[in-house]
């Protein structure tokens, strides 16, 4: 359970707190969006509202560890974003998305919820006039192949000379 400054919990509790999307996707150019009405700045960058992003998913938090995907789509009239995917430097590229929680009356910056979603790009997706990046989290990555087990004969079916298990065991019992 996170928790919160005192006049963040009071407007988000007070169901007045303006909440917007920070979204940082690290390529070579960092893209730094936001679907708020103004920049917003956040550990010393700028989050612009000019970047063509359309659309943001509904990201819920959960206390168990899971894979997911997620999809971001951006407004790509000029095709950049689909040309610097199709040039390959962008693929796998971490992205990190933060919830800025504005001041209802005010509308100064209250608070950053930090890395409330943390994705790798995994596809891109070419639309008309638009682009659609498909991020997986890291769990992705740990996903088990079906009818493999975790065992010696399972891994020299397909590894023959890979004797890592029977170290392993061997290790274990020192």
């Amino acid at each position: 359970m996170r928790s919160y400054p005192a006049p963040v919990d009071a407007a988000l509790n007070g169901d007045r707190g303006s909440v917007f999307a920070l979204v940082h996707i690290n390529t070579p150019t960092p893209i730094l969006a936001t679907n708020c009405h103004r920049e917003l700045g956040y550990n010393a960058e700028v989050f612009r509202t000019d970047t063509g992003l359309l659309k943001i998913p509904t990201i819920t938090q959960e206390f168990s560890v899971s894979a997911s995907t997620i999809s971001l789509t951006f407004s790509d009239v000029d095709n950049g974003y689909l040309a610097s995917a199709m040039a390959g430097n962008i693929l796998n590229k971490q992205l990190d998305i933060h919830l800025a929680v504005l001041d209802p009356d005010t509308d100064e910056l209250l608070h950053v919820i930090p890395s409330i979603y943390r994705g790798y790009l995994d596809d891109t997706k070419p639309g008309k006039h638009q682009v659609t990046f498909e991020f997986k989290n890291h769990m992705h990555k740990l996903e088990k192949t079906a009818g493999r087990r975790t065992n010696s004969p399972s891994q020299n079916r397909f590894y023959p000379n890979d004797k890592s298990f029977e170290n392993l065991t061997r290790e274990a019992s020192i």
